[in-house]
């Protein structure tokens, strides 16, 4: 406070000229300041109005991410279901049954379920039916995936269909070498069931020697 009090002391002591020489270049100074703020707070307004044009861009473009992923998705859900509920009645051929997935949203999310109608009744493929069904299922929706994938078409099923009842072996068997026929599939089935024997290219009994390892003899 001193030193401020001993310069304002010693300004009013300058010439008049001086003085208002002083006061304009302080002016101006304002001035030049005022002008930079202004200018600054145009750009600011400028850019909060291109970044709220920019929300509202995201929010339109989310917008249409949501419908083109729900239109895929209920699209998907559709030509699985055709393709698995034709997959099944090739097997079951004497049955009345149907492969369904149904999509619903929860919470900005979609969730798909697996349901199976057989004869008149609908449930999950796991809780509400036989294993042989779901294996079937399983079975094509794993086919469904390497083709739609452009995954290479090899599918190891190490007694995937253990569970599928013998009267429907014969019918699988042709689903499955017709497969491999029409879509060039390349099916590499383990399994206990003789039956599948007659139906495959090549069979193999493995058996274990006695240092346990697998030793197989084609049939």
């Amino acid at each position: 406070m001193e030193t401020e009090t001993i310069k304002e002391h010693e300004n009013t002591t300058l010439p008049f000229e001086q003085r208002y020489e002083a006061m304009m270049v302080r002016s101006q100074k304002v001035r030049s300041t005022y002008s930079s703020l202004k200018d600054q707070e145009v750009f600011l307004q400028e850019e909060v109005t291109r970044l709220n044009g920019e929300d509202l861009l995201l929010e339109k473009v989310q917008e249409l991410f949501k419908h083109l992923l729900n239109k895929y998705v209920y699209e998907f859900a559709e030509s699985f279901s055709e393709i698995v509920s034709e997959g099944l009645q090739s097997i079951y051929h004497d049955q009345n049954v149907s492969f369904d997935i149904e999509v619903e949203q929860k919470r900005g999310k979609v969730y798909a379920n697996f349901i199976i109608e057989q004869n008149g009744r609908r449930g999950n493929p796991l809780d509400s039916f036989g294993g042989g069904v779901s294996a079937v299922v399983s079975l094509l929706l794993r086919i469904l995936v390497v083709l739609k994938s452009d995954l290479s078409r090899y599918l190891l099923l190490d007694e995937s269909l253990a569970s599928l009842s013998t009267e429907y072996v014969e019918t699988c068997g042709d689903f499955l070498r017709k497969l491999c026929d029409e879509l060039d599939v390349n099916i590499l089935l383990v399994t206990h069931n003789s039956d599948f024997l007659d139906m495959s290219d090549n069979a193999y009994r493995g058996t274990a020697d006695s240092n346990d390892r697998l030793q197989l003899k084609k049939l």
